[in-house]
């Protein structure tokens, strides 16, 4: 166990260092190690654990530490989605094995969101959003029972958020718009118990799609209120920690807000012309 944590653990300061290629190696001796430990000690369960946590790294995409696995950084996303697919069949069966245990449904789900993204990248949209649901639904459960945790509470704010993003991409747009409200809900009290940095960047994104898409769905004075609470979150995000991303995302808010705004303008204007003199 020990050699394999070794391996793990050198593989991962490579994968930081974006040495993916000198990575592979490692990363697979830890998973032939662990596969071996899973298959002696198959009632320990730390041991398939560990396992698909090394399957992550071999094929994940975003993985915790924000950088990509191996295998799509090497572009090879059929071997990834195999591998990905094995590190599900695991912490599913963890999660079915032990019910009472959520954080194997926790990691089941982290797997569902990495597979979506491996679908999504090779151009497989309806797959990437089935993916989605799944995460949702096992985060929703998991909130259901510990409504207390803030991290199941953010992963399934992130993940209503991600399922709108994808709804979106697909022209799923009605849908979209219900992700993003369902997103918008909990981060909204997210943010009144803790005010952290990345649950107000999820109040300002989720108001900005919202914003557009009732732009574009004609109904100018809800998109204006969305795209209103946005930019209060994106300055004061500015004010606070002066990143260049906020900043963009309050240029192209505001860029967006004079639109809206015209657009009222002209149909104001044109009822005014219509109206009996």
């Amino acid at each position: 166990r020990e050699l394999a944590r070794c391996c793990f653990g050198l593989s991962l300061g490579l994968v930081k260092e974006g040495r993916f290629q000198e990575a592979e190696p490692p990363c697979r001796r830890a998973i032939a190690l662990r596969e071996k430990l899973a298959a002696e000690f198959p009632h320990e369960p730390i041991y398939r654990v560990e396992l698909g946590h090394s399957l992550w790294q071999l094929g994940g995409d975003k993985l915790p530490f924000n950088v990509g696995g191996i295998l799509l950084s090497t572009n090879r996303p059929e071997e990834a989605e195999k591998t990905m697919r094995e590190a599900l069949r695991l912490f599913a069966a963890l999660a079915a094995e032990y019910p009472k245990e959520r954080f194997y449904r926790q990691e089941a789900a982290f797997s569902h969101r990495q597979l979506s993204s491996i679908f999504a990248d090779t151009g497989r949209p309806q797959l990437a959003v089935a993916s989605r649901r799944q995460a949702v639904a096992v985060y929703a459960g998991l909130v259901a029972e510990a409504p207390d945790n803030s991290f199941y509470r953010r992963e399934l704010a992130h993940g209503y958020m991600n399922l709108g993003n994808e709804l979106r991409s697909n022209q799923q747009l009605p849908e979209a718009e219900e992700a993003y409200r369902q997103a918008l809900a909990n981060y909204t009290k997210l943010v009144a118990a803790s005010n952290q940095e990345h649950h107000r960047w999820g109040l300002g994104y989720c108001n900005e799609q919202l914003g557009l898409l009732r732009k574009k769905a004609g109904q100018l004075d809800e998109a204006a209120e969305h795209l209103r609470v946005a930019l209060v979150v994106w300055e004061k995000l500015v004010a606070d920690f002066n990143k260049d991303g906020y900043r963009g995302h309050w240029f192209r808010t505001y860029g967006d807000m004079v639109k809206v705004l015209m657009a009222r303008a002209r149909e104001v204007e044109k009822d005014t012309n219509l109206s009996p003199a």
